[in-house]
């Protein structure tokens, strides 16, 4: 892997990882533009998410830091509290995940890791985006029932194509939960599921050779400062309820790229 290669893919990734598009297709679709005949590699795809994973800690640290402090007080009252109920919320989405990610992650690369298959992907995708502006606005809160329905759709996302946030930000606000609270709420969720990913891949990181590790780092340092800004933009986006127009950029891209995939294949 070049040095563009990594800055090119980090910058897709610090945008995509965050805006409802799907990372993981972009990195394909990227990737199948640069060398089709070859596959990403795992320890990369790890690195850049670790380093997205550091956006979300510091746009978030916040909420992280009173759910903490909620379930240390909850453990010493002995008594629940609103922080602790959203810290073991994020418990309760990440099950799902978690055994999906562990049964069925490399049947899913497998079978949808292809740019063209991908491309074709990513238009579903934009569907479900533009379903969601007809989802009626509601502020209900988060459940233990609705976290447990977000986290097997979060789990469904592995699917490269399928955009994590947008899924499970679609789907919460179709759950009747508030826009905000449902775009917190799946960030939250992603904090475990990068972890886990990480930890699964850290075989992959002692295998990297030290030059591969400063071509990595340059492209983790873009997927960081790239994904900060597009974070704070989708918040702001979805409190205003315009979370749906990312899926006019989905159709723009998917379409000619399964255009152009399908003709040189």
């Amino acid at each position: 892997m070049t040095y563009l290669e990594s800055i090119t893919e980090g910058i897709i990734q610090g945008l995509t990882e965050f805006l409802p598009v799907s990372s993981s297709g972009h990195l394909h679709i990227s990737h199948g533009l640069f060398n089709s005949k070859t596959s990403i590699s795992l320890s990369f795809t790890i690195f850049l998410h670790l380093f997205s994973l550091f956006a979300v800690l510091i746009i978030f640290r916040k909420t992280i830091i009173n759910i903490i402090k909620g379930i240390f007080s909850a453990i010493l009252e002995k008594k629940t509290n609103e922080d602790f109920n959203l810290g073991m919320m994020v418990i309760v989405g990440t099950i799902p995940t978690a055994i999906i990610g562990l049964l069925f992650e490399d049947y899913f690369e497998a079978t949808f890791s292809s740019p063209l298959v991908v491309s074709i992907i990513l238009f579903f995708n934009g569907i479900i985006l533009y379903s969601s502006k007809f989802f009626q606005q509601k502020d209900g809160k988060l459940t233990y029932k609705k976290a447990l329905i977000i986290g097997f759709v979060q789990g469904l996302a592995i699917t490269p194509g399928i955009s994590r946030s947008g899924s499970t930000i679609s789907v919460a606000i179709l759950l009747g939960v508030n826009r905000e609270k449902a775009g917190v709420f799946s960030f939250l969720l992603s904090i475990p599921a990068i972890l886990g990913a990480v930890v699964l891949g850290y075989k992959g990181f002692l295998s990297v050779s030290v030059n591969d590790f400063y071509v990595y780092l340059i492209g983790g340092l873009f997927a960081f400062f790239v994904g900060l800004f597009s974070l704070v933009i989708l918040l702001k986006l979805i409190k205003k309820g315009n979370f749906y127009i990312f899926a006019y950029y989905c159709f723009v891209v998917s379409i000619p790229a399964t255009i152009y995939f399908a003709v040189k294949a």
